[in-house]
């Protein structure tokens, strides 16, 4: 079933030109989106179309649904072509450049750069997301490690014979 994720309603520069809304299809199966509809808190609608795959993100730029979100706060409903409410994401004042991520995802986004709460969702700021994940995403196995330190060893002792210059610091 289709679940708002994210959205961005406060983009560095001019909102309008990269404000954007973005769904998840959590279900197992294709849903097709034909009679799906989200509004804002002021009522304005988008109209969905088309399917969105399981576990697929759809990204809806404002330049799509001329749905402009309020940075002071709002409302999205998504309702299902049934007329029911099917999910319901509301946020507080952000800054600039902050995501705000759906509190059923906020899990997935673990401890990478949760900065504070908007209203109902959690925010992120782009910057310290990448920040973190920088910092924590670096797995590396134990023989890796240990190679490195060996191999730049290898290259500068290669260098030092290459140039002569062991030869030349026995002298």
């Amino acid at each position: 079933m289709p679940y708002f994720k994210e959205v961005l309603p406060n983009p560095v520069g001019r909102d309008t030109e990269a404000e954007w809304v973005k769904l998840i299809n959590d279900s197992d199966s294709l849903v097709n989106l034909l009679g799906w509809r989200f509004n804002d808190a002021s009522g304005k609608t988008f109209n969905l179309s088309g399917t969105i795959s399981p576990q697929e993100e759809l990204i809806l730029p404002y330049s799509l649904t001329r749905i402009s979100l309020n940075n002071d706060g709002d409302k999205l409903v998504l309702i299902n072509p049934q007329g029911k409410v099917a999910d319901e994401l509301s946020y507080g004042q952000v800054g600039e450049d902050e995501i705000i991520v759906a509190p059923r995802y906020v899990q997935n986004v673990g401890d990478v750069g949760v900065v504070g709460n908007a209203g109902d969702a959690t925010s992120i700021e782009n910057e310290d997301l990448v920040g973190q994940i920088n910092k924590t995403d670096w797995n590396f196995n134990p023989v890796f490690i240990a190679l490195v330190p060996a191999a730049l060893l290898s290259l500068g002792i290669g260098y030092l014979l290459k140039n002569n210059i062991l030869g030349e610091w026995k002298k």
